[in-house]
């Protein structure tokens, strides 16, 4: 067992929020953020997911204190930096033309994974964003970190992945009137120029329903783009 004031002197080194922390060891129920509060005991089962993210935190203190925090390589050199990986779990439609269907977070392409590092850090897994209604901000080829939205609540004018029962599309959001919906936006303003769309938006809004259409949320944590081709990241065959 472990005093859970350490585990906040972990995670305030980590330079990440308690909520991240919980994201990244994979422990709901705000667990961790109690803990503190009460400043009780952190359970076995639930160091043992602490030592899995970050294997190069040292048990020893993390259970009595003692010691250093994170393990000594050969050098004698101590480093708070753990390598993140995390697993590219499919692709995003950046158009209204494209067809992503739905894989959950667990049925990832298998041996794809990115190192985000500590910049994406409390990502849970990447998508490839495809298509070009969210240029220039999100060119077609970037990748997004994200986590889950548990509780479905927008910051209205931020970018979000919606899963939904026949599609994911990645867009910025805004409430209907009544709340009922997400309204997608494209950040590409481009009208068409001929043709029985002259002068309509090529990436015109568009409304889901939350209760009814929306299987997943996900909040958008950032970007990772190349401005070269890489042969990093490979879609399956």
């Amino acid at each position: 067992m472990a005093n859970s004031l350490i585990i906040k002197e972990l995670i305030d080194k980590l330079g990440i929020s308690v909520r991240a922390f919980e994201t990244e060891i994979k422990v709901g129920g705000s667990s961790i953020a109690r803990a503190i509060e009460r400043n009780s005991k952190i359970k076995d089962e639930t160091v043992d997911k602490i030592i899995k993210a970050y294997p190069n935190v040292n048990r020893e203190w993390l259970e009595t204190g003692n010691g250093e925090m994170f393990i000594i390589d050969d050098t004698g050199r101590t480093s708070h930096r753990n390598t993140k990986k995390i697993p590219i779990v499919g692709e995003a439609a950046a158009g209204t033309d494209i067809e992503m269907k739905y894989t959950d977070l667990d049925n990832h392409y298998q041996d794809q994974y990115i190192d985000v590092g500590d910049l994406l850090r409390d990502s849970e897994a990447a998508f490839v964003v495809y298509g070009n209604s969210m240029t220039p901000a999100y060119p077609s080829g970037c990748i997004l970190g994200i986590r889950r939205n548990y509780d479905g609540f927008i910051q209205p004018g931020e970018t979000y992945l919606i899963v939904t029962k026949s599609n994911r599309v990645f867009k910025r959001l805004f409430y209907s009137d009544d709340k009922t919906r997400y309204v997608c936006y494209s950040d590409n303003t481009m009208m068409n120029e001929t043709g029985p769309r002259k002068g309509f938006y090529a990436y015109p809004p568009f409304e889901v329903d939350i209760e009814k259409d929306v299987i997943q949320l996900y909040d958008v944590v950032g970007m990772i783009k190349r401005n070269r081709p890489t042969g990093i990241i490979n879609r399956p065959k």
